[in-house]
C-alpha cells in the first residue's frame, strides 16, 4: 500500500500461489480501516481481512462458495460481505 500524497510504500503483503483461479477484486471498508483480499491458502482459496494501516492479516477464512466472488463492506464498516456463486456470507467486525 502506498501513501497517495507522498507515494511512499506503507506496507506490502506477499504470498505464493500453488493453485490458480480467479481473484476477487479487493475491497476497502468505508472507514478506511480494513481491506478484504483473495489470498492463496494451501490448496484452497481464502479471503483475508487485513488492516489497511499495517497490512497485517487480522483473520483468514475460506471462501463460502464456488464461482465469481465479490467482496464488500456494510456502509457503517461493521460487517464484511463475501458473495461467491449463489452463496453470500456476512461477518461481523468487532472493533
Amino acid at each position: 500500500m502506498r501513501d497517495v500524497s507522498t507515494g511512499r510504500v506503507k506496507w506490502t503483503l506477499s504470498g505464493t500461489a500453488s493453485i490458480f483461479s480467479h481473484s476477487a477484486v479487493p475491497a476497502v471498508s468505508p472507514d478506511g480501516r480494513y481491506g478484504l483480499i483473495s489470498l492463496p491458502d494451501g490448496q484452497r482459496n481464502a479471503i483475508a481481512l487485513i488492516s489497511m494501516d499495517t497490512g497485517k492479516v487480522i483473520q483468514k477464512f475460506q471462501q463460502p462458495g464456488w464461482g465469481p466472488t465479490g467482496l464488500s463492506f456494510s456502509p457503517d464498516s461493521k460487517f464484511a460481505i463475501v458473495a461467491a456463486g449463489t452463496t453470500m456470507a456476512t461477518f461481523a467486525i468487532e472493533k
